[in-house]
Formats: C-alpha cells, structure tokens, sequence
C-alpha cells in the first residue's frame, strides 16, 4: 500500500490533533510524504479523521488524515515503546514534504538541565522531591504528560552532570514549561551522587 512505501523520517516536532478542531497534544516520531505516527496518551478512534496541526521553526503546517492503527504500551514500559497511532494522512505528498525537509529545522537539543546554585537549595529539592521519587522545573522545550523524559541535574561541587530518566506527569505552558516528573530508577543513587563532596 502506497503509506508503507514511502520513507519513514525520525522527527520529533510538537502536535495538536483532534476530529474537527486540533485540540489534544502530542509529538511526532516518525513521518513520511504519506503519513506519520504521533506518539500521545490519547488514542483517537480507528477509522476517524482528523485534523492536525504541526509546528516546525519555520511556522506551522495543517494536515487531514485517517487514524489507521494504535500502538497501546503500558505505561510501566513507555520508557521502552512510545504509545501513540499511525495516521495515513489525505495531503498531497508537495505539503507534507515541505514539513519533512524544513531545512530550518534545528537538531534535536540535549536533555535539560537542572542546576542547583547553592547546597541548600538541591538540600531543599533533595528532601521534598528527589527522595519521595520525584522532580519539579521549568525547561523551555515542550513536553506532553506521560512522554519519558532525560534531566541532567548539576551541582557546583560536582564536575560534570547525573542523568535521571521519568515520566511527565504534569506540565503546563507559562512562558516557559513547568514539568514533574516521576523518577524511574532509584532515586537514592541520584542523591549520593549529589550528595558527595569529592576530595581535594
């Protein structure tokens, strides 16, 4: 079938979708002249059509296609395997490849960061958050809630950053993003690593 012959692109650009109006948020994984797979908590009908706006550097572009299959995870292993549905979009290929090949589009950024200027404001975080298994701050890249999410934490008495990985489960738009996370791993290694004061 001609969705399937064209070349799927990894491209993760943020989404609004939704049966008349875009209204529900999501990114894009992959897509391609003839559809895209969004990835998204919210799983629209099999068979229904839909709007959805995509947003690039450049702008944005409307697209119209038709939900084609789901792809459900548990959320205990979304970490692994995004859920979310492909859709076989109804465009012709000249207006989906002017969003495939935004050439202003820049590369995907790293991981945010969270820094912590002084001991007593990680302590502060330390005790309230990281140690019950969870994070809070602010990052100027969009997330959706239950997406996986990398955060580099830095302290100023450690050289170089700790990766923890967890699950979006709030987030809202306030000029720049304000995130919690659920931490994934066990928190307590974070902490002592954050914790140590290396010697002189």
């Amino acid at each position: 079938m001609e969705h399937r012959d064209a070349r799927r692109i990894p491209r993760r650009l943020k989404t609004r979708f939704g049966e008349g109006e875009p209204l529900h948020a999501g990114f894009t994984q992959n897509v391609s002249e003839t559809g895209l797979f969004i990835t998204t908590a919210r799983l629209p009908a099999i068979g229904a059509t839909l709007a959805v706006q995509i947003e690039t550097s450049s702008g944005s572009c409307r697209l119209h296609g038709q939900v084609v299959r789901h792809v459900m995870v548990p959320i205990e292993l979304r970490s692994m395997k995004p859920q979310g549905f492909g859709l076989r979009l109804f465009n012709d290929r000249a207006a989906v490849r002017s969003v495939i090949e935004d050439p202003t589009e820049p590369e995907p950024a790293g991981p945010p960061v969270v820094r912590f200027a002084t001991r007593a404001a990680y302590e502060t975080t330390r005790d309230t958050e990281l140690k019950r298994g969870g994070l809070t701050f602010t990052t100027g890249a969009p997330v959706a809630v239950n997406e996986m999410l990398e955060v580099n934490l830095e302290v100023p008495w450690r050289s170089g950053a700790f990766l923890v990985r967890g699950r979006v489960v709030h987030c809202r738009p306030d000029g720049q993003v304000f995130v919690a996370i659920i931490l994934l791993e066990k928190p307590g290694i974070a902490v002592a690593w954050l914790d140590a004061t290396p010697s002189a």
